[in-house]
């Protein structure tokens, strides 16, 4: 990740595998992720959450070494 980032579980179950290992909330819990860090997200039930980072996840990336990732998400 190349910003900082709180996630804030509104339903369902929602983990974040890192290095440390792996952190799980439930709804009304709040995961805060750390710019730099390696992530995988998990959710095995239906899960809403609503996340909130610092600076933008777009102008964060666009500005790291990571800005090639973004091309797998537009169209050739």
């Amino acid at each position: 990740m190349t910003y900082d980032e709180a996630l804030v579980i509104t339903s369902g179950t929602f983990t974040v595998e890192g290095p440390s290992g792996p952190v799980t909330a439930r709804a009304g819990e709040v995961i805060y992720l750390r710019a730099g860090t390696e992530v995988v997200y998990v959710a095995e039930e239906d899960t809403e959450l609503v996340y909130v980072t610092y600076p933008h996840w777009l102008a964060a990336t666009e500005a790291s070494a990571e800005a090639h990732r973004l091309d797998d998400f537009h169209e050739a």
